[in-house]
């Protein structure tokens, strides 16, 4: 049975209530357990036809067990031994299972079975060998000893090659990564530095900037610490999840910085005389509200999934949340310090000269009362002499001179619009085929023992059985023949569902109906009940079937046993079926004879999962049908009388996985939908007009469909990566279009919806892109990481920003020249008229938002 760990496993499920009170109730003192796994080594592989039932393998596991029999243990002053941290039974006796517990555990008794030697491997009779593997359990805290051992012993074998895993395996390998990788954050922000010097610079050799760009990323990195320091007080631990936000978030710090930036070069350029003040307030009050909604709508996007019921998904949204949360307070604030400290006023030796930059249409941010800043904020005798041009960077004459201009033809747009059709339909389809699940091999690191251990169970034992499962009988009276003959009954119907193996449900332990034998066979005087009529539900047409049909033969049940004899019938049974015990929770009385019996349960096996991806799913809804129909229609006198807790329960920890497994599908779909929903309501509050708001959300929303066209081109799994990846995709998408929307509902060019595209992406774009370009230049360093997750996270974070760019820089601006909104009335109303090139023209008539200076009138507007 696979380690539970708290990253795969839902916190509210059914499972999880059941796993509680299994846990409660049926808690083994040990706490845990550890396994080895024992396969023929490649060497003999074909000489054994790599089947692992051979004396040579038996005698090999019986040395390695025997050299974890010899572990010990000091802790608090005193020495632990194997019977000191093996899992003991309520007799007080060490509990075993596994292969090498036919022979009882003992070398010795083993050598006398099959007449072997204890020099020679190969010696004995070949035929005595049984086949499983062995359960070796240990206090918690305590499988380090365990799993060292196995690391220095396990290549040991001959003929056998060993694999293993324990209880804290996967938290413990988990955390190894994450010790692992912190080196790349490390390589990330040294990336993100130089990109924000290279890009902060406009390429310029001598002034780097690279104070700038290290504020920024100072500013973005504080503000990561505050929100992961809230989050960890707050009882959110930290994961490999978690490790993949600083990757992220950097970059969204970086970004807003170029932003911000470049709103100010362009205001310092066409008005150098400026004061520094009025500056910052023209780029807070226009550019800044840019940055404000996108970091506003991703932070409401991460507070929405911080109420998932995955616990990876509420996690990882929970430190993305507080960790935007306190971004944004950052960058929002600290800008105005940092442009004083590298780019002083006009009063100022080192100033901003020149002029406005050819093609530029306006300033980036509004000094008009339209947009809240005062007019007088730019009064006359502080815009100084007209400004003169100076050339582009080289970015932003690639979007001008070519890129904007190709766009905006119409066969090219048809093109656009043609493929993005495509890939929309390509991943529909792919969101309704893609594989699920989430293997341990996708979670441990390449170079973990868990790989081999993993690979052994999926290529045998999940081909030949599947998991052990149990059904518990709660608060009802089994000395009732007529409870028991409902108990039998039950049974009878999970046997009949697709998802259980009922041949091999045989060899689990049945206490109820071994019982029942017992007294057939033992006390033939006492009268079983004929009505109602216990029966054998395996002794039904077609429940046992197939080679091991054989190996069986149950017995045919004459009746109930009565109640007046039930119990001292059960005590006896006990006394020479002691394992039978722990079936049980019960009361005794002073003699310590069992009276009464509050729940039992009884073993049943599913069917292998044969590698189909979507089995966990299919099986916990047959689980919860069978569930429902037993509870409502065989013990529903019972559950009428309002029991604590339902009569029948099926349960065993792989229903905890395959229920995150059924979640993920809807908790995937509420969480977009909510998301989108919280995005549109903040694009309609700070944004004002509802078009451009419904489009911010439509391109969102394609972006997390492009991610299922990606993950089933790159044959990715759907699972709790996947969808903790649709929140980040979520929150970051709408980066990439919102600066354009803006720009464009403030524009009017020459009044088309053509030529204002090509005005606002001529002077967004190129920010956009270098900001994208940034982002994923921070990424690129998970690539190396030795974690499936990572590596996974890679992929799809690519994509997000990949797709982002795509659709803000090439769907929007082509759906915009289409059925883009009209500019804002404010716009129309303060803005002199302009050709489609960008050139800013005189007025002779001053308008509102408008200063004049001398003849001329100087307008300055937002995004």
């Amino acid at each position: 049975m696979q380690p539970l760990h708290p990253l795969r496993t839902p916190s509210t499920s059914q499972s999880k209530t059941d796993q509680a009170w299994v846990d409660n109730n049926y808690s083994s003192t040990g706490g845990g357990g550890a396994t080895f796994l024992a396969t023929v080594s490649t060497n003999y592989a074909a000489a054994f036809s790599s089947n692992a039932l051979q004396l040579q393998t038996t005698w090999e596991m019986f040395h390695m067990d025997a050299l974890i029999r010899a572990i010990n243990i000091t802790s608090g002053g005193k020495v632990y031994v194997w019977t000191d941290m093996c899992d003991r039974n309520k007799l007080g006796a060490c509990s075993y299972s596994g292969y090498l517990n036919f022979w009882s555990q003992n070398f010795t008794t083993y050598l006398t079975s099959v007449n072997g030697s204890i020099t020679d491997p190969s010696a004995g009779n070949l035929s005595a060998l049984m086949s499983t593997v062995n359960s070796a359990k240990f206090p918690d805290g305590r499988y380090t000893a365990f799993l060292a051992l196995l690391k220095a012993s396990a290549a040991s074998g001959t003929y056998t090659a060993f694999s293993y895993i324990a209880s804290p395996s996967v938290g413990l390998e988990i955390s190894r990564t994450i010790k692992t990788d912190v080196k790349l954050i490390a390589i990330a922000i040294v990336l993100f530095l130089l990109m924000g010097v290279l890009f902060l610079s406009r390429y310029n050799r001598v002034t780097t900037r690279t104070t700038l760009a290290l504020m920024g990323i100072l500013a973005a990195c504080l503000g990561l610490l505050a929100g992961y320091g809230l989050s960890m007080a707050w009882g959110c631990p930290f994961t490999t999840l978690s490790e993949i936000l600083p990757f992220v978030l950097i970059g969204v710090g970086l970004d807003t910085m170029l932003i911000l930036t470049k709103a100010y070069d362009e205001i310092a350029g066409l008005h150098p005389d400026l004061p520094l003040v009025a500056r910052m307030q023209a780029v807070m009050s226009g550019a800044g509200l840019s940055v404000a909604v996108t970091l506003l709508a991703s932070t409401v996007a991460f507070a929405l999934g911080a109420t998932s019921a995955l616990n990876s998904v509420k996690w990882f949204s929970v430190f993305a949340c507080l960790s935007m949360l306190f971004i944004a307070f950052m960058e929002m604030t600290h800008p105005g310090s940092v442009v004083n400290m590298t780019h002083p006023g006009p009063s100022a030796k080192m100033t901003h000269q020149g002029s406005k930059p050819a093609g530029f249409k306006d300033a980036l941010a509004p000094v008009a009362d339209a947009r809240g800043l005062e007019s007088a904020s730019l009064a006359p005798h502080v815009l100084g002499p007209t400004p003169t041009k100076k050339s582009d960077h080289i970015m932003k004459v690639l979007f001008k001179k070519y890129y904007t201009p190709t766009l905006m033809r119409l066969p090219v747009k048809l093109i656009v619009l043609a493929l993005f059709l495509a890939y929309i339909l390509y991943s529909g389809f792919a969101a309704t085929s893609l594989k699920l699940g989430q293997p341990l091999s996708d979670i441990a690191p390449d170079d973990s023992y868990i790989q081999p251990f993993e690979a052994v169970q999926a290529a045998t034992f999940n081909q030949q059985t599947g998991a052990s499962a149990r059904l518990y009988f709660r608060s009802i009276d089994v000395s009732d023949p007529g409870v028991q003959y409902k108990m039998l009954t039950a049974t009878a119907a999970v046997l009949g569902t697709p998802y259980v193996n009922s041949t091999l449900s045989a060899f689990q332990s049945n206490w109820l109906i071994s019982f029942i034998s017992w007294v057939q066979s033992t006390h033939p005087a006492v009268a079983l009940t004929a009505s109602p009529q216990c029966f054998n539900p395996y002794l039904r047409s077609g429940v046992i079937s197939g080679s091991l049909a054989g190996l069986l033969s149950p017995q045919i049940l004459a009746g109930c046993i009565p109640q007046a004899n039930f119990y001292p019938l059960l005590n006896q049974y006990l006394s020479t079926h002691p394992s039978m015990k722990s079936n049980f929770q019960y009361e005794t009385d002073s003699s310590g004879n069992i009276t009464s019996v509050s729940t039992s349960y009884v073993g049943i096996t599913h069917t292998a999962d044969m590698g189909y991806d979507r089995y966990n799913i299919f099986m916990i809804e047959a689980v919860a049908s069978v569930t429902s129909y037993v509870n409502s229609n065989i013990f529903g006198t019972e559950n009428a009388a309002s029991p604590p807790l339902p009569v029948f329960m099926m349960y065993t920890s792989n229903y905890v996985y395959a229920s995150a497994d059924a979640l993920l599908g809807p908790i995937t779909m509420e969480y977009i939908l909510l998301a989108l929903l919280g995005i549109f309501i903040v694009m309609v509050v700070m944004v004002a007009d509802l078009g451009t708001a419904l489009l911010m959300v439509v391109s969102v929303g394609m972006v997390d469909l492009f991610l299922f066209g990606e993950m089933k081109f790159l044959d990715i799994r759907f699972n709790q990566v996947s969808v903790v990846n649709m929140i980040m995709a979520t929150g970051l998408a709408v980066d990439y279009s919102i600066y354009f929307a803006q720009r464009f509902m403030h524009e009017v060019a020459d009044g088309t919806r053509n030529g204002r595209v090509v005005a606002a992406l001529n002077e967004t774009g190129s920010a956009v892109f270098l900001g994208g370009i940034c982002a994923l230049v921070g990424v690129v360093p998970i690539a190396f990481s030795s974690s499936i997750i990572l590596r996974t996270f890679f992929k799809l974070i690519f994509g997000t920003i990949l797709f982002s760019l795509l659709v803000g820089l090439t769907l929007m601006p082509v759906v915009f020249s289409f059925i883009g909104p009209p500019p804002l009335q404010s716009a129309t109303a303060s803005l002199p008229t302009k050709s489609c090139s960008g050139d800013l023209e005189a007025s002779s008539t001053p308008s509102k938002g408008m200063t004049v200076k001398g003849s001329t009138v100087v307008t300055v507007h937002t995004v």
